[in-house]
Parts: C-alpha cells; sequence; structure tokens
C-alpha cells in the first residue's frame, strides 16, 4: 500500500495549487477525511479559499490570510515528504496501552492555541476515553465519536518529523527492516485525559477492571477542585503509550477485538435474558396481585349486596308485622264496639 499523506506534506492539488498540509480530519456534519492545506501558490479555484476556519472553529493557521484550503483526497494530484513530516496520518492502525484496547487515528493537527505541538485524535473500540472528539482546550470537534469513544494524545517531537528516503534506501530495505518499521512504539501525552496512567503498561486488559479505573479515575476529579477545560487541557498529564501497528498485527488485533466483541455480546445476552425473565416474574408478580385485588374487591361487593338484601328483607318482615299488628287491633276496636252497641 502506498503512503497516505502525511502533515506538513508539500501537495500539489489538481487545480495546480500547491501548499502544505495542516489538518487532517473530519468535518461536523460532514462524511470522510478533509485535508487542510496552507497554500504557498495559488490555481485556478482561488474562490474555494478560507482562511482556516469552519463555521466557528479554527482548524489550522495560514501564513496569509485567505490562503487556506479545505479539499478531500479526490483533489490532490501530488504530495511528498518535507523535513517537517510527520510519520503518522489518519486511517493508522493503534493501541493505546493505558485504555487497553485499540483505536485508529482519526485526526492530526496543531490546534491554534498549541502552537506547533501536534496531536492526534484517536477513536477507540472501547469506551475507556474521555471525549466524544472535542479538543477541550478549544471546544472544537476534530473528529466525530461517542462519548468518552474518543482520546486525544500530543505527539512526542522525536515522531514530529521524518527523513524523506531515498530511492537506493528503499531498494535495500530488507523484510526484516521493513517489518520492524511497519511497528513504531512512542510515548504521547494525554490531553483529554479521563483515564489514569502510568508509564508502565499493565498486562491485565480486562474488561471489568478497565472500568474499575475508569470509575476511581473519575471519583478522584470530582473531589480535585473545579478549573477551566483550557487549563485543564494544558496541564502536564502523565505519559500515555501506544504503537503502530503492520498490516499483520491489524488483521491478529481484529480478531482479538472481534473475539472480545463477541464475548461482550454474549454477556450483554445473558443480562438481557437475566432481565428478562426477571421481568416476566415481576410482571407474573403484579398479575397475580391484581387478580387477587380484584378478587377481594368482587367478594367485598358481594358481602355488601347480601348485606343490603338482608337488611331490605328485614325491613320488609317488620313492616308486614307491624301492619298485621295494626289489623289485629283495629278487629278488637271494632268487635269491642260492636258488643256495647249490642247491650245497648
Amino acid at each position: 500500500m502506498s503512503r497516505k499523506p502525511c502533515l506538513f506534506d508539500h501537495v500539489t492539488l489538481k487545480d495546480e495549487s500547491q501548499g502544505i498540509i495542516k489538518f487532517i480530519g473530519s468535518l461536523p456534519g460532514k462524511e470522510g477525511t478533509f485535508y487542510g492545506i496552507d497554500l504557498t501558490y495559488e490555481g485556478k479555484d482561488s474562490f474555494n479559499n478560507m482562511n482556516g476556519r469552519y463555521k466557528k472553529f479554527k482548524l489550522f493557521d495560514t501564513t496569509q490570510p485567505k490562503k487556506g484550503r479545505l479539499c478531500k483526497f479526490q483533489t490532490i494530484s501530488y504530495y511528498k515528504l518535507t523535513a517537517e513530516s510527520v510519520k503518522i496520518t489518519v486511517g493508522d492502525s493503534l493501541y493505546v496501552d493505558e485504555a487497553y484496547c485499540d483505536g485508529k487515528i482519526k485526526y492530526v493537527g496543531c490546534p491554534s492555541d498549541t502552537s506547533s505541538q501536534i496531536y492526534v485524535g484517536v477513536l477507540l473500540e472501547e469506551d475507556n476515553g474521555d471525549t466524544d472528539g472535542t479538543f477541550a482546550a478549544t471546544q472544537a470537534q476534530y473528529f466525530q465519536c461517542k462519548q468518552d469513544y474518543g482520546l486525544y494524545m500530543a505527539l512526542p517531537s522525536q515522531y514530529a518529523s521524518a527523513d524523506t528516503p531515498t530511492a537506493s534506501t528503499k531498494k535495500k530495505t530488507t523484510e526484516k527492516e521493513q517489518k520492524s518499521n511497519d511497528v513504531v512504539k512512542t510515548t504521547v501525552m494525554p490531553v483529554n485525559s479521563g483515564i489514569e496512567s502510568s508509564s508502565v503498561a499493565r498486562p491485565d486488559k480486562d474488561r471489568k477492571y478497565n472500568l474499575q479505573k475508569k470509575a476511581q479515575s473519575e471519583d478522584k476529579n470530582k473531589k480535585k477542585p473545579s478549573s477551566s477545560s483550557k487549563s485543564a487541557a494544558t496541564d502536564s498529564p502523565k505519559p500515555r503509550s501506544f504503537k503502530i501497528v503492520s498490516k499483520k498485527d491489524e488483521q491478529e488485533q481484529k480478531a482479538k477485538s472481534d473475539r472480545i466483541k463477541k464475548e461482550r455480546e454474549e454477556r450483554e445476552k445473558s443480562v438481557k435474558k437475566v432481565k428478562t425473565q426477571n421481568d416476566t416474574q415481576q410482571r407474573a408478580t403484579t398479575q397475580k396481585a391484581q387478580k387477587e385485588k380484584a378478587a377481594e374487591k368482587e367478594r367485598q361487593q358481594k358481602a355488601e349486596q347480601e348485606r343490603l338484601k338482608k337488611e331490605k328483607a328485614e325491613k320488609a318482615q317488620k313492616a308486614r308485622q307491624e301492619r298485621i299488628a295494626q289489623q289485629k287491633k283495629e278487629a278488637e276496636a271494632a268487635a269491642q264496639k260492636a258488643e256495647l252497641e249490642r247491650k245497648a
């Protein structure tokens, strides 16, 4: 695979414009990777020029006003190394030791408030990061990802430039040397770090251990006095290490990631099954309680109806007895009156 365009490469665009790459990343609301070019020679399409700013965020600095250009790879006709070209670029796979997972570079550039310091934005395969692609110091989103799936790291000076190899050097490169060149180990500085880091990578890469470390770090951050995001981002952080991997290592790591993903899906499926069983049991318990409550209410209604019916029957019986007693009194009074009239 041919070398991809890197930061500080000299490029020639299809409209014959020339310049230096100052930004490699994505834009909010747009798909694909964009290259920010600081133009040194202006070609035909000058109407596409800009000052290195996209919407309200500054992506890169230009040496002259309105001498910047945002473009995709398709518009680049030629690019070559310079003395300042870096060795890594967007799309490179890497393993971040202190995040305990693999990732891919999604941004390479120099945010405007960090002078010449180069930063890389990494999209992690696990949520062991601390950002959604937003750089804390500038609040600009140089790439997009889910919350905690992103991480920014400062690139050390020894990897900030690359010497241009000669043709004879390329021909004499052995397979062993090529393999050693494919894997580059380095130490970088975390910017938005939400994970406590150390100079020595831990062998334990268990998911549970990762989450515990992240929770402990968040608890520590809560206890510390609050400060602005800019000052927090520019403080001297602990070193974090990563390595650029070769295609073979990338395939092995992909297989490993697929295995971890499968295990996680099985755990999630198991948890979901237990949750479903609990929900079913709880629903059955609730339905049983509702049925018992309805039966109790029905029983109380029947008892009330029987009581009212009994009271009504008792009232009717009493009224009948009173009526019979009244009729008996009236009959006796009529008999006494008839007896008195007969005697008279």
